[in-house]
């Protein structure tokens, strides 16, 4: 038995009583660090992603600000605004508004984007529709006016599981886009946040682990700069693309100053970095090109 669990009295050494050594036996285990409840907490501890149920609720709104080499470059705001169904039977409707400063690229006019997309079976997409209109104000200042016609764009995608179809429209006209091979692919367009987050529903992932990703998309990689000319009418040139997912660590992530826990998740092959939360949210984003995304609320 271990010295000190005996006290001394007389210069001899007796046993501490019975009730004694229960009572140092119960503080042991409910030190932090000791004992059944810390292996619990670490159980539970989050060394993995897992999102079981649905994270979101009808009408709830989560906002990120966007910065370009760290300077304010726009803000995206997601809601749910439709479900239908149970359970893995459920549809959902998610609408989300882009807006971007150009003038953080040394550009002029602020760009708009709305767009809805409908899920079934919960993750998988069944169509994809995207408006963009420039304006030379922000769409929420006072009389914002839209540029010339070929400034509004609409990208519309339908995911049937038999003839998946996306169309252009700019300057009045329309035109037909042609896809790759989208069966089994998943909806991916880098720049939405609720795109990322369904890649985590319905699944762990531990620290360490790396996927194979199969993703479509819809308007191929994105890119800004102050180089290049982010606003030009071209056509859509969408891809499907395989790439590794690899959790590599858990840490903190300040969110407005507030340290939250979170995993970095990293694609190499698109160059970004994600921090996610244990219930698979996106909590930062960043392009590895300069664009960085941070939720708001």
């Amino acid at each position: 038995m271990p010295a000190w669990l005996f006290s001394r009295s007389s210069r001899r050494d007796r046993p501490v009583p019975p009730g004694r050594l229960l009572t140092l036996a119960l503080t042991v285990l409910l030190l932090p660090g000791w004992g059944l409840l810390h292996s619990q907490e670490r159980a539970q501890g989050s060394d993995f992603i897992l999102v079981t149920e649905e994270p979101w609720k009808i009408g709830e709104v989560r906002s990120y600000t966007l910065l370009f080499d760290r300077v304010p470059f726009g803000r995206e705001a997601i809601r749910l605004v439709e479900v239908q169904g149970e359970k893995q039977d459920r549809a959902l409707k998610f609408s989300q508004t882009l807006t971007l400063d150009l003038r953080a690229l040394g550009q002029e006019g602020f760009l708009t984007l709305h767009s809805v997309v409908q899920y079934e079976r919960v993750r998988v997409a069944r169509s994809y529709r995207v408006e963009g209109v420039l304006r030379d104000r922000p769409d929420y200042s006072t009389y914002p006016r839209a540029l010339p016609p070929d400034a509004r764009t609409v990208l519309n995608l339908d995911l049937p599981s038999s003839s998946p179809r996306m169309t252009w429209e700019t300057g009045g006209a329309s035109r037909e886009i042609r896809l790759p091979p989208a069966g089994g692919a998943v909806l991916v367009d880098p720049l939405s946040m609720g795109h990322w987050e369904r890649l985590f529903l319905g699944d762990r992932w531990r620290v360490g682990q790396t996927r194979t990703l199969d993703l479509l998309l819809p308007t191929g990689p994105v890119r800004f700069d102050y180089h290049l000319d982010s606003l030009r009418p071209d056509p859509p040139a969408p891809e499907r693309v395989r790439v590794s997912m690899t959790v590599e660590a858990r840490e903190s992530v300040e969110v407005f100053s507030v340290p939250i826990p979170a995993f970095r998740c990293r694609v190499p092959e698109m160059g970004l970095t994600l921090w996610v939360s244990d219930s698979g949210g996106i909590l930062r984003y960043d392009d590895g090109h300069g664009l960085v995304a941070y939720l708001e609320r």
